[in-house]
């Protein structure tokens, strides 16, 4: 069982590209704390696995003290996260070569192959998504940066 910390990107896009990662490096009896934008908020509220849901602009919300993470997982672009304290530490870096986004992230947890996106729907994200279409519709646009 390992308490993880997971540090999503400010874009949305990337957010949801970057849950392939996460569903990689998550085990059925760890813990995830996840800190995202409030519009990426609705992409975890449904993981069992999480214990808190918090935003850059939150109080009250200190990372960097206390116990440290078993793994600390940051997809974001600078190096902030350096003062959380994690005993291992999956960091994105500048490429060196243009590739596509689920390669890089692959790449940081270990994977063998790109990872698609892994997004668990709650019953408050179903009956907004029914308020707005009835029908049997489903959109995504990974690349928007608008929810």
């Amino acid at each position: 069982m390992a308490s993880i910390l997971f540090l999503a990107s400010a874009d949305l896009g990337e957010t949801v590209l970057a849950t392939g990662a996460l569903a990689h490096v998550l085990g059925e009896e760890d813990h995830v704390t996840v800190r995202c934008e409030p519009t990426a908020q609705p992409l975890f509220r449904a993981l069992a696995q999480v214990d808190a849901l918090t935003s850059a602009g939150q109080t009250g919300t200190v990372l960097h003290l206390g116990a440290p993470f078993d793994i600390l997982l940051d997809l974001r672009e600078g190096g902030s996260s350096v003062f959380i304290r994690a005993h291992r530490r999956m960091t994105r870096r500048t490429p060196k070569t243009l590739r596509h986004l689920s390669d890089a992230f692959a790449d940081i947890v270990g994977a063998d192959r790109a990872l698609a996106p892994h997004i668990a729907v709650d019953d408050l994200a179903r009956a907004k998504a029914a308020a707005l279409a009835p029908g049997p519709l489903i959109v995504l646009a990974p690349g928007g940066n608008t929810a």
